[in-house]
């Protein structure tokens, strides 16, 4: 398959892979997938990984939820401290003009 870019992906459905690694990653058809699976006629949600099933959905819900404390009396933990100084590191690679968010897996491991 190939991309707006024109670049080529492999993608091979038996073994739900792609050369631009999204879909071993995340289970999840890439875009690349999506249309090689729609080309040969296989239906797209047969292709999601079994983690994302309904079934698997209700056991992550089935144990007790506890509720998040009022966020106001919350103490700052160092596990906090280090996730905020994470936040405003810059990315080798990063292309100008584009958003983090805006990257496909594969794309951003490039």
């Amino acid at each position: 398959m190939r991309d707006k870019e024109d670049s080529a992906f492999a993608v091979n459905l038996w073994e739900r892979s792609c050369t631009c690694r999204e879909f071993q990653l995340l289970t999840i058809p890439c875009s690349h997938a999506i249309a090689a699976t729609i080309k040969e006629g296989i239906r797209v949600e047969t292709m999601v990984g079994v983690h994302h099933t309904i079934p698997y959905l209700k056991l992550a819900y089935k144990g007790m939820i506890m509720p998040v404390p009022d966020m106001d009396t919350l103490a700052p933990s160092l596990v906090m401290s280090e996730a905020e100084s994470l936040r405003h590191l810059t990315f080798v690679g990063h292309r100008e003009g584009r958003v983090r968010g805006d990257y496909s897996l594969g794309e951003s491991l490039r």
